[in-house]
């Protein structure tokens, strides 16, 4: 019962399962080589047992007749490679049971030993279907032998014949329909999980592949929010996924911080199993259904999850899954709706994250790899940089300055130009240099960020003659290592700006923390741009204006920019990078 990703935009269990065209030929063929076999019995059996058609052999015949030709046409019409109509299977249903009723009703009735044809056809129904379609033939069935029962018995209803005939059904239609339902589970389980290793290995990185995890989980599950918590055990740090519908042509927004390990307690508390079901009711009570690692129900649990939790990711239910990655790495993760979870979409998602954790651990392994591979390559460039190119330039640098010493006072002619040649050779030199320092690796916990840039801004003072100086108004900025990343190299290109074209005196870099955001405002005292005022990203980019790279950056961040340019009072840049909910109410 194949399915694909497209197949499984919710999770209703039942109907979890929609064959593809090529897999319902499968089951009819085989349903149709069943029933010619069971026909072709059934009519040897009327030609040449006597005791069956007694007293009414035409009519018995005929029934068996009709039956037997129709299921040739039916064998001859699915095994051509041809579509079939997506109502087939269920008209075909509906032939063999009035078949097996027509044929019982004449020979018999109960007592007919063509009665199986009833298994047949709750059989039938359990490989097409699920639980409650054989149900619903094991049903119609028991309704089928109970008229046969009260029509034929010559003293009134017979009660022995339908009791007997009846638990047969029943207990067929039970026992199929549960088989079933549990197989066709199973491989939908197997094949969703499929679908998606498949899919992962297609993407080209961690985060792309995540999203298309979290993508397919939201849809499938019909949750509006996934949070994945990841606790990395030797480095006592925790990083928070959160994912969401986005709108078009976004369908997921993914982002990515990192909280204090202090905190950790709001995600990983005391909790039994390694799956949870949990209902909240009025305030922080709730009421957790716990799974173990195979499946099984674990007996009622008290609630223990954080009430902060419910505070950071409001929601009437969540599911969570307890996973690993490696030895390194564990988490939970969590799907959020306001409606419960069944205990079927619990094992579900259990079954389906643990197929996926170790594909995800991969992507996850390959992209530090090609991470650490970067930055070792990164860092074998600015080695060069710095004891190649630019030695090289300051070398020429003082050699100039000497030859200008020399010769520059008999020639002001000469000495003009040495003095424009040094010059060059030293903004080269510097420039090479905020290029080393741009490609150089940086990685930036919570508790780097802060020095990180009080060093850069410190540095450009020593370097340029500028001064220069930094503000910020906490030590730990709780940001995912890539944002933090993104505004150090957004403060070096604003530096970097400054230097070659602001002829500035005067530099002010702060970081300021507020309610909703954090915010970064660099401000110097040099040359204003080409406008007058107080200009928003959306203003910069439709009239074409400002630093380019830094609109880059900052749309890379999800953040905001305006900048502010006057005469006499140079440019100042602000950035504000909007803070995740928690961080707010933490604040």
């Amino acid at each position: 019962m194949d399915t694909s990703l497209a197949d499984l935009r919710r999770l209703d269990v039942p109907a979890l399962v929609r064959r593809h065209a090529c897999d319902a030929r499968r089951v009819e063929r085989i349903l149709a080589g069943a029933r010619v076999a069971l026909c072709s019995v059934c009519v040897v059996t009327a030609w040449i047992g006597t005791r069956v058609v007694a007293g009414r052999p035409l009519p018995v015949r005929s029934v068996l007749a009709a039956y037997g030709l129709e299921s040739i046409g039916v064998a001859i019409l699915v095994a051509r490679d041809i579509r079939l109509a997506r109502r087939l299977p269920l008209v075909l249903h509906a032939i063999d049971f009035l078949a097996a009723f027509a044929i019982t009703f004449v020979t018999a009735g109960l007592a007919s030993p063509f009665f199986p044809l009833f298994l047949f056809v709750t059989l039938a129904a359990a490989y097409r279907w699920r639980s409650n379609e054989t149900l619903t033939t094991g049903t119609a069935a028991l309704a089928a032998i109970g008229i046969e029962a009260s029509w034929l018995a010559p003293t009134g209803f017979d009660a022995e014949g339908f009791l007997l005939g009846g638990t047969y059904i029943a207990v067929a239609a039970v026992l199929l329909g549960f088989l079933a339902e549990d197989e066709k589970q199973r491989r939908a389980e197997v094949t969703t999980a499929g679908d998606l290793l498949a899919a992962i290995q297609g993407q080209t990185g961690f985060r792309p592949a995540l999203r298309l995890v979290c993508g397919e989980l939201l849809d499938i599950l019909d949750a509006h929010h996934i949070v994945i918590a990841a606790r990395e055990i030797d480095a006592e740090r925790v990083v928070l996924w959160t994912a969401a519908r986005g709108p078009h042509p976004h369908p997921v927004v993914l982002t990515s911080s990192e909280i204090s390990y202090e905190s950790q307690d709001t995600y990983f508390w005391d909790a039994p199993g390694d799956g949870w079901s949990i209902f909240r009711r009025r305030g922080a009570a709730c009421v957790v259904t716990p799974i173990d690692r195979d499946g099984r129900v674990l007996r009622k649990a008290p609630c223990t999850v954080d009430p902060a939790f419910w505070m950071r990711h409001p929601a009437a239910a969540a599911l969570g899954i307890s996973i690993g990655f490696g030895g390194e790495w564990r988490g939970r993760v969590f799907l959020l709706r306001e409606r419960p979870f069944s205990l079927q979409e619990l094992r579900f998602a259990h079954r389906v994250l643990c197929s996926l954790v170790p594909a995800m651990h991969s992507q996850y392994l390959v992209r530090r790899l090609r991470s650490e591979a970067s930055a070792a390559e990164r860092r074998r460039v600015a080695r060069e940089l710095h004891d190649g190119v630019i030695q090289t330039l300051i070398g020429l640098e003082l050699q100039v300055a000497a030859l200008r010493r020399q010769t520059g006072a008999r020639d002001p002619h000469v000495d003009a130009q040495l003095h424009l040649m040094q010059r060059i050779l030293g903004d080269e030199a510097r420039a090479v240099r905020d290029v080393m320092h741009q490609i150089r690796p940086v990685e930036l916990g919570p508790r780097e960020l802060v020095p990180a840039m009080a060093e850069i801004v410190d540095r450009f003072g020593r370097e340029t003659g500028i001064t220069a100086a930094f503000h910020a108004d906490a030590e730990v900025v709780p940001l995912a290592p890539g944002i933090a990343r993104e505004l150090v190299r957004t403060l070096q290109e604003a530096l970097t700006n400054v230097r070659k074209h602001a002829a500035a005196r005067r530099v002010d870099v702060r970081l300021a923390e507020e309610h909703d955001a954090w915010r970064l405002t660099i401000g110097n005292d040099g040359r204003p741009l080409t406008f007058a005022g107080r200009l928003t990203l959306e203003e910069l980019d439709a009239g074409r204006i400002g630093p380019r790279v830094i609109k880059e950056r900052v749309r890379e961040m999800g953040a905001t920019m305006a900048i502010e340019s006057s005469p006499g009072r140079g440019v100042t840049i602000d950035i504000a990078l909007p803070r995740q909910k928690r961080e707010r109410r933490s604040a």
